[in-house]
């Protein structure tokens, strides 16, 4: 996916994912009035399950719009 951090180092890819997390953040909490909640949820725990042991097919979850 384009614009994502691909290269050898699995702690670049984390702290991607990581700021992917905090970016996040505010449309799971329950003051939020998103209505895609359900989306958010199943997106940020698809950053949290990445696999980074083969960063060759590293897959990133598609953000929902």
């Amino acid at each position: 996916m384009a614009g994502y951090y691909s290269g050898s180092d699995p702690g670049g890819n984390k702290s991607e994912r990581n700021r992917f997390l905090a970016e996040s953040d505010q449309y799971v909490l329950e003051d939020h009035p998103t209505t895609k909640k359900a989306e958010w949820v199943i997106y940020r725990t698809a950053l949290r399950d990445m696999d980074f042991s083969d960063l060759e097919n590293l897959n990133w979850p598609e953000k929902p719009e």
